[in-house]
């Protein structure tokens, strides 16, 4: 018997020598600027060692490395479930952190199309200044209620920088849409609908179809058609909206999601609650899928899908909802507890 102890503890040793061999070759390759050999190394220890932090980490590092972002996230998403099992909160925090900065990341496009469009000479530089004074003066009037001075200086706004940059600067269309939004804002739906319209119309000139400034003009206009009771017409350009964010931004990016949840909400606010509950379901899904089951993201769409729940009576089914989001909650941060619960519910 003792021979076969020691057998298996030098079987055991050996085993962890070439492991630790394979981590320092890894290693060496990252160091040296070789990111195929890395990952290639770091995911040959994986397959032996699935839950191998170290191996975790600098795969998904060499991941991103050679612009695989969707293997990165994977690998952090597993990460995350490993501190998670080892009740490592600051880890799955960090790891939630980076999961969110890999999904966020703009297409350069996007960002040389609104430079592009936003440019201006030395001398229209003073006209931008005082744009931006008067767009100030008219959110804070807005805040106060005092619409007709909101609506005074937005319009002022745009008058100079139609005048002064044309209209198909970004600046003018930023001004029409957020007249069209003040409109909005004090009822007066086809006034908002005439400037949302046309700043979209620029817009998709200017910047493209699928530029995100550009759906967030559509995702105004779909809201605009829920409120007048417009309820098809909503649903249709909303989707468009969500299209068009996901071919240009990627499934996965932060504005893909808001642009569902906002789907949903107008699902909700036009009282088709079997199909936002069923929406809702589907977007869940997808978000665990891609973010993992701790995230925030994942963790707001369990809430969301409690609070639909809620409204369509479905308590039971909804309590143990918002029992899913305390203990992913928990599990992330400390300071969550019963008293969250009940503000939840």
């Amino acid at each position: 018997m003792p021979s076969k102890i020691l057998s298996t503890l030098i079987l055991c040793a050996a085993s962890f020598a070439l492991y630790g061999a394979d981590l320092a070759s890894a290693r060496l390759a990252a160091e040296s600027g070789d990111s195929v050999a890395a990952l290639d190394q770091y995911m040959e220890i994986l397959a032996e060692i699935p839950g191998n932090p170290e191996a975790l980490e600098g795969a998904a590092n060499q991941a991103m490395m050679l612009d695989i972002p969707d293997l990165a996230a994977d690998l952090w998403v597993q990460r995350v479930d490993l501190a998670i099992a080892q009740g490592d909160r600051e880890t799955a925090q960090l790891g939630n952190e980076v999961i969110s900065a890999i999904y966020e990341t703009t297409p350069a496009w996007v960002q040389d199309a609104s430079e592009n469009a936003g440019a201006y000479s030395d001398e229209q530089g003073e006209a931008m200044v005082v744009i931006d004074e008067m767009t100030v003066e008219a959110q804070n009037a807005l805040n106060l209620g005092d619409f007709e001075n909101a609506i005074a200086a937005q319009e002022s706004a745009l008058m100079i920088a139609q005048d002064l940059l044309g209209n198909l600067h970004g600046m003018t269309i930023a001004v029409n849409r957020d007249l069209g939004f003040i409109y909005r804002q004090i009822g007066m739906a086809e006034e908002a609908g005439a400037f949302y319209t046309e700043a979209l119309a620029a817009a998709e000139e200017v910047l493209g179809p699928n530029h995100p400034d550009t759906l967030g003009i559509q995702s105004l206009i779909a809201e605009l058609y829920g409120a007048i009771g417009m309820a098809n017409e909503s649903d249709l350009t909303s989707q468009r909206v969500v299209a068009g964010y996901s071919e240009s931004l990627g499934a996965n990016h932060p504005l893909v999601l808001d642009a569902k949840f906002g789907v949903i909400n107008q699902l909700q606010a036009t009282n088709q609650f079997d199909n936002a509950l069923m929406t809702v379901g589907e977007l869940c899904s997808s978000i665990e899928s891609a973010y993992g089951s701790y995230h925030p993201q994942a963790i707001y769409c369990l809430q969301t899908t409690a609070g639909i729940l809620t409204v369509m009576g479905q308590l039971a089914e909804a309590e143990v909802t918002y029992g899913q989001v305390i203990d992913r909650m928990g599990a992330v941060k400390t300071d969550v507890d019963v008293y969250v619960l009940n503000a939840l519910l």
